[in-house]
């Protein structure tokens, strides 16, 4: 992260039943990221705030809406920047019907990315 007005997005989409975990790990002592979970329209669906520099963000979400929409990860520099990148690693999962809703059906890591600036 550049500077603490720095926000990068990653643009995902899930589908119904889908449960998402998104993990960013944040090198130590670098900087204080926050990590949000928006909707198509912007508006905050999950939040991941944990206070620190260098302390790993990560949140969980549960898509029940019918059919499939898009969705935006947003990952900013809270607190202070830096050149050390960090990585953020996405894990789909359906949601069992019949199950409660920590049953899945699948599972696996689906994305990752990693971001460095210069």
């Amino acid at each position: 992260m550049k500077s603490t007005s720095d926000r990068d997005y990653f643009r995902v989409a899930f589908a119904a039943g889908e449960r998402v975990t998104i993990l960013c790990a944040i090198p130590d002592g670098a900087y204080d990221a926050d990590l949000y979970l928006l909707d198509s329209s912007g508006s905050t669906l999950a939040r991941s705030v944990n206070d620190g520099a260098g302390t790993d963000e990560s949140l969980t979400f549960t898509r029940t809406a019918t059919g499939s929409s898009t969705y935006y990860l947003e990952l900013d520099a809270y607190q202070g920047s830096g050149s050390s990148p960090y990585t953020c690693t996405l894990t789909k999962g359906r949601v069992a019907a019949h199950a409660g809703p920590a049953a899945f059906l699948r599972s696996g890591t689906l994305a990752r990315a990693t971001e460095g600036c210069p």
